[in-house]
Protein backbone atom coordinates (compact mmCIF):
# COMPACT_ATOMS: atom_id res chain seq x y z
CA UNK A 1 0.00 0.00 0.00
CA UNK A 2 1.09 3.30 -0.19
CA UNK A 3 -0.41 7.05 0.47
CA UNK A 4 -2.22 9.09 -1.92
CA UNK A 5 -1.21 12.73 -1.93
CA UNK A 6 -3.90 15.30 -0.96
CA UNK A 7 -3.36 19.07 0.25
CA UNK A 8 -2.68 18.77 4.00
CA UNK A 9 -3.94 22.27 3.85
CA UNK A 10 -7.40 21.05 2.90
CA UNK A 11 -7.48 18.02 5.00
CA UNK A 12 -6.24 19.67 8.32
CA UNK A 13 -9.09 22.01 8.10
CA UNK A 14 -11.37 19.45 7.49
CA UNK A 15 -10.01 17.57 10.74
CA UNK A 16 -10.04 21.16 12.65
CA UNK A 17 -13.55 21.19 11.57
CA UNK A 18 -14.60 17.78 12.49
CA UNK A 19 -12.89 18.33 15.82
CA UNK A 20 -15.76 21.29 16.89
CA UNK A 21 -18.75 19.03 15.55
CA UNK A 22 -19.72 17.75 18.94
CA UNK A 23 -20.02 20.90 20.29
CA UNK A 24 -21.31 22.75 17.42
CA UNK A 25 -24.72 20.18 17.50
CA UNK A 26 -24.93 19.93 21.16
CA UNK A 27 -28.34 19.89 22.07
CA UNK A 28 -27.59 20.41 26.30
CA UNK A 29 -27.94 23.59 27.82
CA UNK A 30 -24.53 23.53 29.37
CA UNK A 31 -23.21 23.98 25.87
CA UNK A 32 -25.08 26.78 24.59
CA UNK A 33 -22.35 29.41 25.09
CA UNK A 34 -19.50 27.23 23.97
CA UNK A 35 -21.94 25.86 21.07
CA UNK A 36 -21.98 29.28 19.77
CA UNK A 37 -18.17 29.68 19.56
CA UNK A 38 -17.98 26.46 18.08
CA UNK A 39 -20.13 26.94 15.40
CA UNK A 40 -18.42 30.52 14.91
CA UNK A 41 -15.12 28.95 14.90
CA UNK A 42 -16.06 26.30 12.41
CA UNK A 43 -17.08 29.00 9.80
CA UNK A 44 -13.97 30.89 10.19
CA UNK A 45 -11.76 27.86 10.00
CA UNK A 46 -13.92 27.08 6.51
CA UNK A 47 -13.31 30.52 5.31
CA UNK A 48 -9.36 30.66 5.71
CA UNK A 49 -8.19 30.57 2.32
CA UNK A 50 -5.64 27.78 2.26
CA UNK A 51 -3.06 30.33 0.88
CA UNK A 52 -3.26 31.88 4.28
CA UNK A 53 -3.18 28.96 6.30
CA UNK A 54 0.21 28.68 7.08
CA UNK A 55 0.33 31.80 8.55
CA UNK A 56 -3.11 31.84 10.13
CA UNK A 57 -4.08 29.15 11.75
CA UNK A 58 -2.48 29.30 14.95
CA UNK A 59 -5.34 31.65 16.71
CA UNK A 60 -7.91 29.21 15.51
CA UNK A 61 -6.28 25.76 16.87
CA UNK A 62 -5.91 27.54 19.73
CA UNK A 63 -9.44 28.15 19.98
CA UNK A 64 -10.54 25.24 19.44
CA UNK A 65 -7.68 23.68 22.45
CA UNK A 66 -9.61 26.14 24.82
CA UNK A 67 -12.93 25.05 23.96
CA UNK A 68 -12.39 21.64 24.11
CA UNK A 69 -10.87 22.22 27.69
CA UNK A 70 -13.77 24.43 28.38
CA UNK A 71 -16.28 21.65 27.68
CA UNK A 72 -17.31 18.60 29.83
CA UNK A 73 -14.49 15.35 29.93
CA UNK A 74 -17.74 13.17 28.07
CA UNK A 75 -17.60 16.37 25.31
CA UNK A 76 -13.92 16.74 25.14
CA UNK A 77 -13.28 12.82 24.77
CA UNK A 78 -15.82 12.91 21.33
CA UNK A 79 -14.21 16.15 19.62
CA UNK A 80 -10.82 14.32 20.15
CA UNK A 81 -13.27 11.20 18.55
CA UNK A 82 -14.20 13.20 15.85
CA UNK A 83 -10.94 14.69 14.98
CA UNK A 84 -9.10 11.12 14.64
CA UNK A 85 -12.02 9.65 13.01
CA UNK A 86 -11.74 12.63 10.45
CA UNK A 87 -7.93 12.50 10.12
CA UNK A 88 -7.78 8.64 9.20
CA UNK A 89 -10.89 8.57 6.65
CA UNK A 90 -9.55 11.29 5.11
CA UNK A 91 -5.68 10.25 4.53
CA UNK A 92 -6.44 7.73 1.77
CA UNK A 93 -4.50 4.72 0.90
CA UNK A 94 -3.92 3.33 -2.88
CA UNK A 95 -3.98 -0.78 -2.62
CA UNK A 96 -3.00 -2.98 -4.78
CA UNK A 97 -5.50 -5.50 -6.37
CA UNK A 98 -4.62 -8.66 -6.92
CA UNK A 99 -5.08 -8.86 -10.39
CA UNK A 100 -4.02 -9.48 -13.83
CA UNK A 101 -4.15 -5.92 -14.63
CA UNK A 102 -2.30 -4.74 -12.05
CA UNK A 103 -5.26 -1.83 -10.83
CA UNK A 104 -5.31 -0.47 -7.61
CA UNK A 105 -8.05 0.99 -5.39
CA UNK A 106 -8.10 4.13 -2.92
CA UNK A 107 -9.58 2.95 0.56
CA UNK A 108 -8.75 5.36 3.66
CA UNK A 109 -6.18 4.94 5.86
CA UNK A 110 -8.20 3.16 8.48
CA UNK A 111 -9.94 0.62 6.08
CA UNK A 112 -6.67 -0.04 4.88
CA UNK A 113 -5.45 -1.18 8.54
CA UNK A 114 -8.34 -2.37 9.99
CA UNK A 115 -9.87 -4.14 6.65
CA UNK A 116 -7.07 -5.73 5.00
CA UNK A 117 -6.11 -9.69 5.31
CA UNK A 118 -2.18 -10.78 5.22
CA UNK A 119 -0.70 -11.05 2.03
CA UNK A 120 2.93 -11.51 0.17
CA UNK A 121 5.03 -8.63 2.09
CA UNK A 122 4.20 -9.91 5.57
CA UNK A 123 6.70 -8.97 8.39
CA UNK A 124 8.68 -11.97 10.12
CA UNK A 125 10.70 -11.14 13.39
CA UNK A 126 14.59 -10.83 12.92
CA UNK A 127 16.00 -11.12 16.51
CA UNK A 128 19.06 -9.89 17.64
CA UNK A 129 20.96 -10.45 21.20
CA UNK A 130 22.98 -8.16 22.23
CA UNK A 131 26.84 -9.05 21.46
CA UNK A 132 28.96 -7.26 23.82
CA UNK A 133 29.90 -9.05 27.29
CA UNK A 134 31.15 -6.23 28.63
CA UNK A 135 28.94 -3.51 27.40
CA UNK A 136 27.53 -1.23 30.18
CA UNK A 137 24.93 -2.26 31.95
CA UNK A 138 22.71 0.06 34.19
CA UNK A 139 21.96 -1.02 37.58
CA UNK A 140 20.86 2.45 38.83
CA UNK A 141 19.28 5.10 36.24
CA UNK A 142 22.06 6.89 34.30
CA UNK A 143 20.75 10.68 33.62
CA UNK A 144 22.66 12.74 30.69
CA UNK A 145 24.75 15.54 32.29
CA UNK A 146 24.47 18.61 30.76
CA UNK A 147 27.55 20.56 29.13
CA UNK A 148 28.90 23.18 31.60
CA UNK A 149 31.47 23.86 28.28
CA UNK A 150 31.06 23.12 25.01
CA UNK A 151 34.19 20.97 24.96
CA UNK A 152 32.38 18.60 27.65
CA UNK A 153 32.10 15.32 27.00
CA UNK A 154 28.53 13.70 25.73
CA UNK A 155 29.32 10.50 28.18
CA UNK A 156 29.02 11.80 30.71
CA UNK A 157 26.39 10.79 33.17
CA UNK A 158 25.02 11.40 36.63
CA UNK A 159 23.33 8.44 38.82
CA UNK A 160 21.99 8.64 42.19
CA UNK A 161 22.39 11.73 44.41
CA UNK A 162 24.36 13.43 41.75
CA UNK A 163 20.78 12.47 39.17
CA UNK A 164 19.00 14.30 42.03
CA UNK A 165 20.60 17.13 42.50
CA UNK A 166 20.41 18.43 38.44
CA UNK A 167 16.89 17.28 38.23
CA UNK A 168 16.16 19.60 41.93
CA UNK A 169 18.35 22.32 40.06
CA UNK A 170 16.11 22.15 36.50
CA UNK A 171 13.16 22.30 38.78
CA UNK A 172 14.53 25.21 40.70
CA UNK A 173 15.01 26.99 37.91
CA UNK A 174 11.55 26.27 36.21
CA UNK A 175 13.04 24.36 32.99
CA UNK A 176 10.96 21.55 34.54
CA UNK A 177 7.58 20.70 36.95
CA UNK A 178 8.38 19.31 40.16
CA UNK A 179 6.57 16.86 39.70
CA UNK A 180 9.05 15.58 36.66
CA UNK A 181 12.11 15.93 39.10
CA UNK A 182 9.66 13.75 42.00
CA UNK A 183 9.48 10.78 39.61
CA UNK A 184 13.15 11.53 38.72
CA UNK A 185 14.49 11.00 41.94
CA UNK A 186 12.27 7.92 42.23
CA UNK A 187 13.66 6.25 39.33
CA UNK A 188 17.37 7.43 40.58
CA UNK A 189 16.88 5.91 43.94
CA UNK A 190 15.91 2.12 42.44
CA UNK A 191 18.88 0.12 43.28
CA UNK A 192 18.23 -2.04 40.27
CA UNK A 193 16.12 -0.77 37.03
CA UNK A 194 15.99 -4.38 35.75
CA UNK A 195 12.71 -4.51 37.43
CA UNK A 196 11.06 -1.64 35.26
CA UNK A 197 11.57 -3.31 32.12
CA UNK A 198 10.43 -6.87 33.20
CA UNK A 199 7.46 -8.84 30.75
CA UNK A 200 7.50 -5.54 28.29
CA UNK A 201 8.28 -5.35 25.06
CA UNK A 202 8.90 -1.73 23.71
CA UNK A 203 7.75 -1.10 20.51
CA UNK A 204 9.64 1.94 19.18
CA UNK A 205 7.78 3.52 16.23
CA UNK A 206 10.59 5.38 14.87
CA UNK A 207 13.33 3.43 16.14
CA UNK A 208 16.34 5.87 15.45
CA UNK A 209 14.45 9.04 16.81
CA UNK A 210 16.88 11.27 18.54
CA UNK A 211 14.75 11.52 21.99
CA UNK A 212 13.60 8.07 21.92
CA UNK A 213 14.67 5.68 24.40
CA UNK A 214 16.43 3.33 22.47
CA UNK A 215 20.00 4.20 24.21
CA UNK A 216 18.67 3.83 27.42
CA UNK A 217 16.68 0.84 26.63
CA UNK A 218 19.75 -1.23 25.46
CA UNK A 219 21.62 -0.79 28.66
CA UNK A 220 18.98 -2.48 30.90
CA UNK A 221 19.49 -5.64 31.83
CA UNK A 222 16.86 -8.03 30.09
CA UNK A 223 15.06 -5.67 27.98
CA UNK A 224 13.04 -6.60 24.48
CA UNK A 225 12.75 -4.12 21.94
CA UNK A 226 11.08 -3.75 19.05
CA UNK A 227 12.66 -1.29 16.44
CA UNK A 228 10.67 0.21 13.56
CA UNK A 229 12.29 2.45 11.39
CA UNK A 230 13.06 2.77 7.44
CA UNK A 231 15.39 0.35 5.68
CA UNK A 232 19.01 2.50 5.14
CA UNK A 233 21.88 3.19 6.53
CA UNK A 234 20.14 4.55 9.92
CA UNK A 235 18.73 0.86 10.26
CA UNK A 236 22.41 -0.77 9.37
CA UNK A 237 24.11 1.82 12.14
CA UNK A 238 21.26 0.23 15.01
CA UNK A 239 22.18 -3.11 14.23
CA UNK A 240 25.66 -2.89 14.39
CA UNK A 241 25.34 -0.73 17.44
CA UNK A 242 23.49 -3.96 19.46
CA UNK A 243 25.91 -6.42 18.32
CA UNK A 244 28.93 -4.30 19.08
CA UNK A 245 27.96 -2.61 22.20
CA UNK A 246 24.60 -4.41 23.69
CA UNK A 247 24.72 -7.04 26.73
CA UNK A 248 23.56 -10.37 25.60
CA UNK A 249 20.71 -10.37 28.20
CA UNK A 250 19.15 -7.48 25.57
CA UNK A 251 17.06 -8.51 22.84
CA UNK A 252 15.93 -6.56 19.82
CA UNK A 253 13.09 -7.52 17.50
CA UNK A 254 13.45 -6.16 13.80
CA UNK A 255 10.22 -6.63 11.24
CA UNK A 256 11.65 -8.40 8.11
CA UNK A 257 10.02 -9.45 4.69
CA UNK A 258 8.85 -12.88 4.69
CA UNK A 259 11.61 -13.32 2.27
CA UNK A 260 14.18 -13.07 4.50
CA UNK A 261 15.37 -10.10 2.53
CA UNK A 262 15.30 -6.32 3.76
CA UNK A 263 15.30 -5.38 7.49
CA UNK A 264 13.21 -2.43 8.34
CA UNK A 265 9.85 -0.78 7.71
CA UNK A 266 7.99 2.29 6.85
CA UNK A 267 5.75 3.61 9.13
CA UNK A 268 3.43 5.01 6.09
CA UNK A 269 3.26 2.49 3.45
CA UNK A 270 3.57 -0.28 5.35
CA UNK A 271 1.03 0.21 8.08
CA UNK A 272 -1.42 -2.77 8.02
CA UNK A 273 1.43 -5.18 7.63
CA UNK A 274 3.29 -3.55 10.93
CA UNK A 275 0.01 -3.42 13.04
CA UNK A 276 -0.36 -7.35 12.32
CA UNK A 277 3.48 -7.89 13.07
CA UNK A 278 3.38 -6.03 16.23
CA UNK A 279 0.72 -7.67 17.47
CA UNK A 280 2.31 -10.94 16.96
CA UNK A 281 4.76 -9.99 19.26
CA UNK A 282 3.45 -10.71 22.49
CA UNK A 283 1.33 -14.11 21.33
CA UNK A 284 5.07 -15.54 19.83
CA UNK A 285 6.70 -14.26 23.48
CA UNK A 286 7.56 -17.37 25.64
CA UNK A 287 4.69 -15.04 28.17
CA UNK A 288 2.38 -12.72 28.04
CA UNK A 289 3.87 -9.73 27.78
CA UNK A 290 2.82 -6.32 28.00
CA UNK A 291 3.63 -4.29 24.38
CA UNK A 292 4.65 -0.34 25.37
CA UNK A 293 3.78 1.26 21.71
CA UNK A 294 6.41 4.30 21.92
CA UNK A 295 4.82 6.94 18.93
CA UNK A 296 8.41 8.70 18.31
CA UNK A 297 8.50 9.33 14.52
CA UNK A 298 9.25 12.86 13.81
CA UNK A 299 9.77 13.80 9.57
CA UNK A 300 9.66 16.92 7.46
CA UNK A 301 6.07 19.27 6.48
CA UNK A 302 3.44 17.36 5.30
CA UNK A 303 4.94 13.53 5.76
CA UNK A 304 4.89 14.50 9.52
CA UNK A 305 0.72 13.83 9.44
CA UNK A 306 1.42 11.19 7.46
CA UNK A 307 3.99 9.09 9.92
CA UNK A 308 1.42 10.06 12.75
CA UNK A 309 -1.71 8.64 11.03
CA UNK A 310 0.62 5.62 10.80
CA UNK A 311 1.16 5.36 14.36
CA UNK A 312 -1.72 6.37 15.11
CA UNK A 313 -4.07 3.54 13.25
CA UNK A 314 -1.44 0.89 14.39
CA UNK A 315 -2.02 2.22 18.03
CA UNK A 316 -5.99 1.69 17.65
CA UNK A 317 -5.25 -1.50 16.06
CA UNK A 318 -3.06 -3.30 18.35
CA UNK A 319 -4.87 -1.68 21.40
CA UNK A 320 -8.12 -3.49 19.84
CA UNK A 321 -6.40 -6.95 19.85
CA UNK A 322 -4.24 -6.31 22.99
CA UNK A 323 -6.40 -4.91 25.93
CA UNK A 324 -3.21 -4.30 28.39
CA UNK A 325 -1.19 -2.71 25.35
CA UNK A 326 0.34 0.43 26.95
CA UNK A 327 1.28 3.95 24.85
CA UNK A 328 3.51 6.19 24.91
CA UNK A 329 3.84 9.52 23.47
CA UNK A 330 6.52 12.65 23.27
CA UNK A 331 4.32 15.98 23.87
CA UNK A 332 5.36 18.94 22.36
CA UNK A 333 5.26 22.20 24.24
CA UNK A 334 4.55 23.77 21.00
CA UNK A 335 1.15 23.39 21.30
CA UNK A 336 -1.61 24.44 22.74
CA UNK A 337 -2.30 22.66 26.27
CA UNK A 338 -3.31 22.85 29.78
CA UNK A 339 -1.09 24.24 32.09
CA UNK A 340 -1.32 24.60 35.76
CA UNK A 341 -2.60 27.77 37.51
CA UNK A 342 0.55 28.08 39.57
CA UNK A 343 3.55 27.46 36.78
CA UNK A 344 2.07 31.62 35.54
CA UNK A 345 1.64 33.05 38.76
CA UNK A 346 2.24 36.96 38.68
CA UNK A 347 5.08 35.99 41.07
CA UNK A 348 6.63 33.31 38.64
CA UNK A 349 6.21 35.55 35.76
CA UNK A 350 7.81 38.98 37.60
CA UNK A 351 10.52 36.49 39.07
CA UNK A 352 11.67 35.70 35.23
CA UNK A 353 11.91 38.99 34.05
CA UNK A 354 14.78 41.10 33.80
CA UNK A 355 15.50 44.43 33.56
CA UNK A 356 16.87 44.54 29.97
CA UNK A 357 14.18 43.48 28.30
CA UNK A 358 11.94 46.34 28.74
CA UNK A 359 14.43 47.23 25.86
CA UNK A 360 13.73 43.82 23.60
CA UNK A 361 11.48 45.06 20.89
CA UNK A 362 8.16 43.13 20.01
CA UNK A 363 8.21 41.74 23.51
CA UNK A 364 4.43 40.23 24.38
CA UNK A 365 3.14 38.46 27.53
CA UNK A 366 2.40 34.53 27.14
CA UNK A 367 -0.98 34.22 25.22
CA UNK A 368 -3.06 32.21 28.14
CA UNK A 369 -6.54 31.70 27.97
CA UNK A 370 -8.93 32.43 30.92
CA UNK A 371 -8.24 30.84 33.84
CA UNK A 372 -10.68 27.34 33.69
CA UNK A 373 -11.54 25.72 37.62
CA UNK A 374 -13.02 22.21 36.70
CA UNK A 375 -13.75 21.78 41.04
CA UNK A 376 -15.15 24.88 42.27
CA UNK A 377 -14.38 23.70 45.88
CA UNK A 378 -10.67 23.61 44.61
CA UNK A 379 -8.46 26.54 46.47
CA UNK A 380 -7.41 29.37 45.08
CA UNK A 381 -4.29 28.01 42.77
CA UNK A 382 -5.60 24.92 41.75
CA UNK A 383 -7.33 26.32 38.29
CA UNK A 384 -5.63 25.54 34.70
CA UNK A 385 -4.86 28.04 31.67
CA UNK A 386 -4.52 27.08 27.97
CA UNK A 387 -1.44 27.95 27.07
CA UNK A 388 -0.74 28.42 23.12
CA UNK A 389 2.77 27.19 22.61
CA UNK A 390 2.09 26.93 18.64
CA UNK A 391 4.73 28.30 16.92
CA UNK A 392 5.11 29.79 13.26
CA UNK A 393 8.45 27.65 13.15
CA UNK A 394 6.80 24.93 13.43
CA UNK A 395 4.00 25.04 11.26
CA UNK A 396 0.14 23.48 10.54
CA UNK A 397 1.43 20.42 9.74
CA UNK A 398 3.43 19.81 12.78
CA UNK A 399 0.40 20.96 15.14
CA UNK A 400 -2.15 18.66 13.66
CA UNK A 401 0.65 15.71 14.08
CA UNK A 402 1.35 16.26 17.86
CA UNK A 403 -2.42 17.25 18.62
CA UNK A 404 -3.81 14.37 17.12
CA UNK A 405 -1.41 12.45 19.20
CA UNK A 406 -2.62 14.19 22.34
CA UNK A 407 -6.34 13.21 21.21
CA UNK A 408 -5.46 9.33 21.14
CA UNK A 409 -3.57 9.39 24.29
CA UNK A 410 -7.11 11.16 25.85
CA UNK A 411 -9.39 8.67 24.36
CA UNK A 412 -7.20 5.83 25.24
CA UNK A 413 -6.63 6.58 28.45
CA UNK A 414 -10.80 6.73 29.55
CA UNK A 415 -11.09 2.91 27.90
CA UNK A 416 -8.38 2.17 30.87
CA UNK A 417 -5.11 1.87 28.61
CA UNK A 418 -1.51 2.69 30.71
CA UNK A 419 -0.43 5.95 29.05
CA UNK A 420 2.89 8.11 29.19
CA UNK A 421 3.00 11.14 27.75
CA UNK A 422 4.79 13.91 28.86
CA UNK A 423 5.92 16.79 27.35
CA UNK A 424 9.74 17.21 26.53
CA UNK A 425 12.49 20.04 25.80
CA UNK A 426 13.40 21.65 22.40
CA UNK A 427 16.59 20.27 22.31
CA UNK A 428 19.98 19.83 19.77
CA UNK A 429 18.62 16.95 17.95
CA UNK A 430 20.26 16.69 14.38
CA UNK A 431 16.83 17.51 12.61
CA UNK A 432 16.82 20.68 14.53
CA UNK A 433 20.48 22.18 14.38
CA UNK A 434 20.27 21.24 10.83
CA UNK A 435 18.56 24.33 10.31
CA UNK A 436 20.66 27.45 10.66
CA UNK A 437 17.67 29.39 12.24
CA UNK A 438 16.27 26.97 14.29
CA UNK A 439 20.29 26.32 15.78
CA UNK A 440 20.27 30.14 16.42
CA UNK A 441 17.11 30.36 17.95
CA UNK A 442 17.69 27.66 20.31
CA UNK A 443 20.57 29.14 21.68
CA UNK A 444 20.22 32.75 21.93
CA UNK A 445 16.13 31.25 23.23
CA UNK A 446 18.21 31.21 26.74
CA UNK A 447 18.84 34.49 27.08
CA UNK A 448 15.09 34.61 28.58
CA UNK A 449 14.67 32.53 31.91
CA UNK A 450 13.80 29.55 32.51
CA UNK A 451 14.00 28.10 28.82
CA UNK A 452 16.71 25.72 28.22
CA UNK A 453 18.40 23.60 25.02
CA UNK A 454 19.05 20.45 26.14
CA UNK A 455 21.56 18.76 24.72
CA UNK A 456 20.38 15.45 23.59
CA UNK A 457 21.64 12.83 25.28
CA UNK A 458 20.18 14.60 29.16
CA UNK A 459 16.41 14.91 26.88
CA UNK A 460 16.54 11.74 25.77
CA UNK A 461 17.31 9.80 29.12
CA UNK A 462 14.91 11.94 31.34
CA UNK A 463 12.21 11.60 29.06
CA UNK A 464 13.04 7.69 28.97
CA UNK A 465 13.10 8.03 33.41
CA UNK A 466 9.58 9.53 32.95
CA UNK A 467 8.52 6.79 30.78
CA UNK A 468 9.81 4.39 32.85
CA UNK A 469 8.50 5.85 35.93
CA UNK A 470 4.43 5.81 34.57
CA UNK A 471 4.93 2.43 33.42
CA UNK A 472 5.92 1.49 36.80
CA UNK A 473 4.46 3.93 39.29
CA UNK A 474 1.65 3.83 37.23
CA UNK A 475 -2.23 2.73 38.65
CA UNK A 476 -2.47 0.77 34.99
CA UNK A 477 -5.33 3.20 34.63
CA UNK A 478 -4.20 6.92 33.81
CA UNK A 479 -0.50 6.17 33.86
CA UNK A 480 -0.16 8.70 36.41
CA UNK A 481 0.27 7.76 40.36
CA UNK A 482 -3.04 9.96 41.03
CA UNK A 483 -5.00 8.89 43.76
CA UNK A 484 -7.99 10.67 41.96
CA UNK A 485 -9.16 10.42 38.26
CA UNK A 486 -8.13 13.61 36.59
CA UNK A 487 -10.98 16.10 36.37
CA UNK A 488 -10.66 16.43 32.44
CA UNK A 489 -9.55 14.42 29.91
CA UNK A 490 -6.93 17.68 29.13
CA UNK A 491 -5.55 17.28 32.20
CA UNK A 492 -3.25 13.97 31.55
CA UNK A 493 -0.69 15.51 29.53
CA UNK A 494 0.29 18.13 32.81
CA UNK A 495 1.91 15.75 35.36
CA UNK A 496 5.59 15.00 34.52
CA UNK A 497 6.18 17.67 32.04
CA UNK A 498 9.66 18.60 30.72
CA UNK A 499 8.70 21.37 28.75
CA UNK A 500 12.28 23.51 28.75
CA UNK A 501 10.79 26.36 30.92
CA UNK A 502 7.80 27.58 28.02
CA UNK A 503 5.37 27.05 30.99
CA UNK A 504 7.11 29.20 33.24
CA UNK A 505 8.22 32.10 30.92
CA UNK A 506 6.88 35.34 31.35
CA UNK A 507 6.95 35.54 27.22
CA UNK A 508 4.99 34.12 24.10
CA UNK A 509 7.24 32.25 22.04
CA UNK A 510 6.90 34.01 19.07
CA UNK A 511 7.22 37.36 20.43
CA UNK A 512 10.55 36.50 21.43
CA UNK A 513 12.08 34.67 18.01
CA UNK A 514 13.62 37.41 16.33
CA UNK A 515 15.60 38.54 19.13
CA UNK A 516 16.62 35.05 19.92
CA UNK A 517 17.54 34.49 17.00
CA UNK A 518 20.11 36.87 16.80
CA UNK A 519 21.73 36.63 20.25
CA UNK A 520 21.66 33.09 18.98
CA UNK A 521 24.05 34.59 16.48
CA UNK A 522 26.90 35.81 18.48
CA UNK A 523 26.48 33.79 21.79
CA UNK A 524 28.50 30.52 22.39
CA UNK A 525 26.54 27.22 21.51
CA UNK A 526 26.36 23.89 23.35
CA UNK A 527 25.73 25.81 27.04
CA UNK A 528 23.11 25.93 29.47
CA UNK A 529 21.92 28.54 31.60
CA UNK A 530 24.45 28.59 34.53
CA UNK A 531 21.88 28.84 36.66
CA UNK A 532 20.03 25.34 35.43
CA UNK A 533 23.30 23.43 36.90
CA UNK A 534 23.74 21.27 40.03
Amino acid sequence: TKTQKVSTTTISKKVWGAALKPLAESDSEKDDTLREEALELMIKIQNTPNKEWRHGYIPHVFNLCTLMAKASPKKCLEMAQEGLDSLNSLMKYSKSENNEEGTSISVTAKEAVFDSTPGENEFITMEIKGGSAESNIMKRFELGAPRRDPSDSNDIVLLGDDMIAQVDKWAEYGCIEPSCAESAQDIANMEDISELVKDKIFVLLGATSSLGPFSTLTKIKGCTIAAIARPGKKMESLISYIKRETDPSVTVLLPTLNDGGTVGADLISQTPELARWITSLATSASCEKQIVLCNLAYLDGEKHVRASVGMDLICEYVCEKKKNTALAYLVSPATAHLIPEEAQSQEVCESKKKFWHNFVPGLSSVFLSDLINYNSSKEKGGGYYVLNGLADLQGPNYALAKTSQQWRAMLMHSKGHQISANHGPPSRTDSMVSHNSVSSFLEGMQMFEPLVAFDVKPANSLMTCLLLWDLFYGDGNSGKNNKEEDPHPMCLLVHNSAHGGSWRCPYDLNSISASSYIAGLVVQSGLSPADSLA
